[in-house]
């Protein structure tokens, strides 16, 4: 209401980033963008830089644009205040980090100067980077192909019971369908060959999934151990 009766206020540049920091502050993430992407694009673009600041990248880190985030951390001017640095710098690595670009996030997180409060935590997420630069992650078309034989599959992704269970069951469709026909019941093949079709098929598709899942979860345990304690 301010800018609207008052726009040629000296006090306008301040108000403008008031606004910008009560939609930060109400978690609004899209509207602070959206407002700071207003205020950015005007005269008056260079006094907005310097003080949105880590902010306007925090925003996008929040929403989890994690690429957008990184992106504005790094075109960003080094700070002069230690305590901002660090905070730049731990949101700059969090952010490949998320993205799983491990070595990036390293080469942030040894940028966060000794004077800061972020600087103890950073010899435990290096550490954790270093987990995830050698996360091997299990390739789905490979477990597909190791599923021709039910169940391989999923041992190659670490599903040992599923893939107990699942060699079990279909050695038994395929024995079953084979008996049926070999003792001239046609009917009882045909049924069983059509079950054992969609077992071993389902044994194919689920081996791809397990490898996914696998990958998923590694990562996903990995993330919550660099993301925990980030009070920002």
């Amino acid at each position: 209401r301010f800018l609207s009766y008052y726009p040629d206020s000296m006090k306008k540049r301040i108000i403008g980033i008031l606004v910008f920091r009560c939609f930060y502050r109400t978690e609004e993430y899209v509207e602070a963008i959206h407002w700071a992407d207003t205020l950015l694009s005007g005269p008056d673009s260079l006094f907005y830089i310097e003080e949105l600041g880590i902010d306007y990248g925090a925003s996008y880190f929040k929403m989890k644009n994690f690429r957008a985030a990184s992106k504005y951390f790094l075109e960003m001017d080094e700070l002069d205040d230690v305590e901002k640095e660090g905070k730049r710098n731990l949101l700059s690595g969090l952010s490949f980090a998320n993205s799983l670009d491990w070595d990036s996030a390293k080469i942030q997180f040894l940028k966060i100067p000794k004077g800061s409060s972020y600087f103890e935590s950073t010899k435990h997420r290096l550490q954790l980077c270093q987990e995830g630069s050698h996360l091997n992650p299990k390739k789905p078309a490979v477990a597909g192909i190791l599923s021709i034989i039910p169940g391989v599959g999923y041992w190659y992704s670490g599903f040992k019971q599923t893939a107990i269970s699942s060699f079990l069951v279909n050695g038994l469709f395929i024995w079953g369908t084979y008996e049926a026909f070999d003792s001239g019941n046609d009917g009882l093949g045909t049924l069983l060959g059509v079950l054992s079709f969609g077992w071993y098929s389902g044994n194919i598709y689920g081996s791809i999934e397990s490898a996914k899942r696998k990958n998923d979860f590694n990562e996903s345990i990995l993330l919550y151990k660099i993301n925990v304690g980030v009070n920002l």
